[in-house]
């Protein structure tokens, strides 16, 4: 605890903290407390006085320190009379993504504006440093994160604790992240699980949310998928949006939207949980189509010909599954 406490009053001094919310935040005493990632306690005048940047400034300068480059740890931040019992409580707060593409970096980002700790798990390096550093520069340029995440490559590290686990891989990869997340994760658990992987499965043609609970059919822990119009830079970009989710647990699906809602993300439960996904994988099919029927006939009676039958086929898809 000294050696930590010293550290980051030896940060403080060579970097002074900025003024947020009509105060600069002063730390006092720093600790760490038991979990399965390094988890760090700092004990200050007022957390609110806190910017996301100066946390990020203290996380690498307690890494570089300690040793722990490319590994995923903790801050909390409170005000020195709290107790040290109700920190290590905290650690359900966690969330835990599994990609560290645009879609997941920028659902992470909501979510840690929303003052979840996040956690990334990617298993490309040069993505992972990225994403600690504060930027993922292969999606979002020279964008900076407007609150932090972290990210690893290392499974058993990204899942921890985490009350919320995410799918974001690639469609095709589910199946083998699965594999590796059943390694991992008691079947006991009872994290909720969320899909928002976008499409069908590649083998079956079936909807993801059954693949996953196929795979996980003797974990007790729930599934919630969410779908909808959205693009991950407006989303990063902070742009209002709206989409659904859908699950046979109202009381999990009730949970992550309560996680992810905001004056600018809003999710809408919805009690169409096939429907929702075949209507997400197949609307790009019809936009397609309509394209090509505007572009060789430009007739708004073709054009809204071939919406309503495209409509009317994506639900009897949907109705058929």
């Amino acid at each position: 605890s000294n050696m930590l406490t010293n550290l980051v009053l030896k940060s403080q001094m060579l970097n002074t903290p900025p003024t947020f919310n009509r105060g600069r935040i002063k730390i006092n005493h720093v600790t760490q407390v038991n979990g399965q990632i390094p988890t760090f306690v700092l004990f200050c005048n007022n957390p609110n006085f806190l910017h996301f940047s100066y946390a990020r400034y203290l996380e690498n300068e307690i890494r570089k320190s300690l040793g722990l480059d490319n590994v995923p740890i903790t801050l909390y931040f409170k005000s020195k009379t709290d107790k040290l019992d109700k920190e290590k409580n905290m650690i359900n707060n966690r969330v835990c993504i599994l990609g560290t593409g645009a879609w997941a970096t920028a659902l992470g980002l909501r979510l840690s504006l929303n003052g979840k700790t996040v956690f990334l798990w990617g298993i490309d390096n040069n993505e992972v440093n990225d994403i600690n550093s504060g930027y993922n520069k292969k999606y979002f340029g020279d964008n900076k994160f407007a609150s932090s995440l972290s990210a690893t490559t290392n499974l058993n590290n990204a899942i921890g604790d985490s009350k919320y686990i995410i799918f974001a891989v690639p469609s095709d990869a589910l199946k083998e992240v699965l594999e590796k997340l059943k390694a991992v994760v008691s079947p006991k658990s009872n994290v909720i699980f969320v899909n928002v992987i976008k499409g069908l499965d590649s083998s079956t043609n079936d909807i993801l949310s059954k693949t996953i609970r196929k795979e996980l059919k003797n974990y007790s822990g729930k599934l919630v998928t969410l779908c909808g119009p959205s693009f991950a830079v407006d989303v990063f970009d902070q742009k209002p949006t709206i989409i659904n989710a859908a699950g046979k647990n109202f009381n999990a699906v009730r949970s992550v939207c309560e996680i992810f809602n905001s004056d600018v993300f809003k999710i809408i439960p919805c009690n169409d949980e096939i429907g929702l996904q075949v209507f997400s994988s197949l609307k790009n099919l019809l936009a397609i189509a309509v394209g090509i029927a505007q572009e060789n006939h430009n007739s708004i009676n073709t054009i809204s010909a071939m919406l309503t039958m495209g409509i009317d086929e994506m639900q009897d898809i949907a109705c058929h599954m």
